[in-house]
């Protein structure tokens, strides 16, 4: 419920959780419910702006959902730059027209079927 009600305001969603608790295949199932293509993308430290712009900008182009797995191994500084973008995307979604310009990448209208959420698994060691 929280997560299609997250969806309906043009939000995201945040699960967090140990691992194997479903966080992942709850997003899986409901974007499988809703005819909706999820892409899966398993974060690391290694990840950087540009690579996970680029994946922002192809699903809202699209209107497909991301659910970006470990969100919390994702660096500050890097986090700090994705915010903005991932802000700037449910912005224009909100709005329902404009467009918004991700990047170095053109500008592009994004699709209000979006769905951008994140999963996280605070208690590892090692992690923010």
């Amino acid at each position: 419920m929280t997560l299609t009600n997250a969806l309906h305001m043009f939000k995201g969603g945040a699960p967090q959780g140990p691992a194997g608790t479903g966080k992942t295949e709850t997003t899986k199932d409901l974007g499988k419910n809703l005819a909706t293509f999820v892409v899966i993308q398993n974060c690391s430290d290694q990840m950087d702006h540009n690579s996970l712009g680029t994946n922002f900008c192809g699903l809202a182009m699209e209107g497909a959902w991301g659910c970006f797995d470990e969100f919390n191994r994702i660096t500050l500084d890097v986090l700090s730059v994705i915010t903005t973008m991932i802000k700037d995307i449910l912005d224009c979604i909100k709005k329902g027209s404009g467009a918004v310009c991700i990047g170095d990448a053109p500008a592009f209208i994004a699709k209000p079927n979006t769905g951008l959420f994140i999963t996280m698994n605070p208690g590892y060691a090692g992690r923010t």
